[in-house]
C-alpha cells in the first residue's frame, strides 16, 4: 500500500480496515534467500511506526506490541466507523509456512543453517528454531 492509498481512503472515507504485520524484515525475501543457501543481505527495515503514519494522514491508526492488548486493540480496530489501520508488531524470526515444502528449499534451508553457524550467527539459527517449534 502506498501513501496515497491511504490519502484516497480519507477523502473518500472508505472504511477499510488495514492490518500490517511488521517483522521489520522483508521476510519472503529472507525466506527466499535462506532457502537457497544464501546468507541473508538488505531484508532488515527500519519501519516507522505505521499506526502513527495513518494518524498522521487522518486514519484511525495503533501500534500494538503486547499480546496481551491485541485482542482489545482489535475489536476496537474493526469497530472504526472509516477507514482504519493496525500495526502489530511480530517476533522477526518467525518463519511463514509455504503452502508445501519441496526438497531444494530444505537443502537450501541446510546449507543456509551451515553458513550462518560458521560466519559466527549460530545465535540466529537457534532464535529461528526457537520461536518455531513449540515448546
Amino acid at each position: 500500500m502506498l501513501m496515497g492509498d491511504l490519502i484516497t481512503l480519507v477523502q473518500h472515507n472508505i472504511p477499510i480496515k488495514i492490518a500490517v504485520y511488521d517483522n521489520g524484515r522483508l521476510g519472503f525475501v529472507e525466506l527466499e534467500q535462506k532457502s537457497e543457501g544464501l546468507m541473508p543481505v538488505y531484508t532488515d527495515l527500519k519501519n516507522p511506526d505505521f499506526g502513527k503514519v495513518a494518524e498522521a494522514v487522518g486514519i484511525w491508526g495503533r501500534t500494538v506490541e503486547d499480546a496481551g492488548i491485541l485482542e482489545a486493540t482489535v475489536a476496537e480496530w474493526l469497530a472504526q466507523p472509516g477507514p482504519a489501520l493496525l500495526n502489530v508488531k511480530v517476533a522477526p524470526m518467525e518463519l511463514v509456512m509455504p503452502p508445501f515444502t519441496a526438497l531444494e528449499p530444505v537443502k537450501g534451508m541446510a546449507l543456509y543453517t551451515m553458513k550462518a553457524v560458521l560466519h559466527g550467527k549460530a545465535g540466529d539459527v537457534f532464535e529461528m528454531i526457537a520461536e518455531n517449534f513449540p515448546k
